[in-house]
Formats: structure tokens, sequence, C-alpha cells
């Protein structure tokens, strides 16, 4: 009797457990999708999700980072903020290098520490030099031959350098 009373009291607990159990497992997974849907940038999850978003004209933001990373953690606010407020224009994606899928894409982009950002332009079409150049110019702070107004020439011409007089040597003596 004692053994059919703990069976009975087991089933009741199970029964009456399994809406809690229901519950908490979509709880689980609502939290979940909504930790995926509350960032400003886009999660990476493959190489062909990668390869669709890098088809796209624009400017594309790439973070790179590990879970594990202390300056990834740091970086993580910083890169919500800035995805948020420059979502109009540029993508903001983000790359686990943990993640399986993906390990071949961080070494095609030559990610040798983390975080790791990648800003990428990507332009379909034509492009002229002036083009190319204005884009390199903006990725790299360099100018690159590009146009700048001219400078007005001087209309007087500089007076000759007036000529030295040789230098003396100097003797010693002992």
């Amino acid at each position: 009797m004692k053994n059919l009373s703990l069976y009975t009291l087991l089933a009741t607990l199970t029964v009456g457990a399994t809406p809690l159990l229901i519950s908490a497992k979509t709880l689980i997974k609502s939290s979940a999708s909504a930790k995926a849907e509350k960032h400003a940038y886009k999660e990476i999850q493959s190489e062909e999700e990668f390869a669709a978003e890098m088809s796209k004209p624009g400017t594309i933001v790439v973070k790179f980072h590990a879970p594990w990373c202390s300056f990834c953690k740091k970086m993580e606010p910083e890169f919500e903020k800035a995805a948020g407020m420059m979502k109009s224009d540029a993508r903001f994606l983000s790359v686990d290098v943990d993640n399986p899928k993906l390990k071949d894409l961080a070494q095609t982009f030559k990610v040798m520490g983390l975080p790791t950002t990648v800003i990428i332009t990507v332009k379909t079409g034509f492009m002229t030099t002036a083009e190319l150049e204005k884009a390199v110019s903006q990725a790299t702070g360099k100018a690159y031959g590009m146009k700048t107004t001219a400078v007005p020439a001087p209309t007087e011409t500089p007076a000759a350098p007036e000529k030295m007089a040789p230098k003396k040597k100097s003797v010693r003596k002992n």
C-alpha cells in the first residue's frame, strides 16, 4: 500500500506539473526569440545568410566576436547603439566565430583578434576612377590624388634668396 500511494503521489505531481513544464518551455522559447529580435543588428547563422547580405548593395558593418571574449562583451552595447543609430545608412551584422558554420568566414576575413570589425561598401555596377578613389579614401582616411580646389598662383614672384657667406673654419689652439 505504501508503494501504491507513492506511485499515486508521483503520478499526481507529474500530471499537475505538466502544464507548468509546458509554460516554462514556451517562456524559454519566447525569451530566446525575443533576444534574437531585440538587436538592431542581424546575427548571422550561416555562410549562405552572410552571402545573401553581401549580395545587397550598400554599407555593411560586420562584428566578429566570441561569447567568451571580455572585450567582445564590453563592445556589445556600443555596437548595439551604433547599429540603432545608423541602421538607415548601413546594415550591421554579428558573426560568432565559435559557430562551426562560420569558422571559414572568420578565416576569409583574416580575423586574428577579437572583436574584429569590418566595414564593407558593396556597390554594383560601373565605377569611375573618381568614385573608386572616393570610396578608398573614405575607407582609409587617405587622399588618393583626388581633385582639390586649385590654389591661385601668387601674383608676385618671390625674391631670390640671398647668397650666404661661406662659414669660416675655426682653428683650434692647443
